[in-house]
């Protein structure tokens, strides 16, 4: 998938033949998990897409709004995501299978910390706070700020 911005306040995805594909929104963070795509809004709002709806030579994309106050995101784990919002609380997306590409509820805890960037694997999440890089590992539904 790739996607463009446009200079008019929409983005594009291109498919396979060069085809636009209007995604009927402006998204400054994009993160695409294995059945969804995930995005915030300059306005921090978060939205989400199936990718069954991202079909090559469709013309609409109904993308779905979760929420307000969040800033960054990584999905790209299978069956986990990972959100920061405005407020500084992390928080794991509960419920996410293959049937459910966009699970059901958060699970969240409040930093003390500033984040200014967030990229998660599988094993732990990275977070540049105070331009320092930081490693949190265990990670899980009940405990969303894991360990340093």
């Amino acid at each position: 998938m790739f996607a463009k911005r446009n200079s008019i306040p929409n983005m594009f995805m291109l498919d396979s033949t060069g085809k636009e594909q209007n995604l009927n929104g402006v998204l400054n963070i994009l993160s695409v998990a294995p059945h969804a795509v995930w995005g915030i809004t300059s306005s921090f709002r978060l939205y989400v897409v199936e990718q069954e709806y991202l079909a090559f030579g469709s013309d609409h994309v109904p993308w779905t709004k979760v929420g307000n106050g969040y800033k960054f995101l990584d999905f790209s784990v299978p069956r986990k995501g990972f959100v920061v919002k405005t407020n500084e609380t992390f928080c794991v997306r509960l419920g996410i299978t293959e049937n459910n590409p966009i699970g059901e509820d958060w699970s969240c805890q409040v930093s003390s910390e500033t984040i200014q960037h967030l990229s998660c694997g599988v094993t732990g999440c990275f977070a540049i706070i105070g331009g320092i890089l930081h490693f949190r590992q265990g990670i899980t539904d009940s405990d969303p700020l894991g360990q340093v």
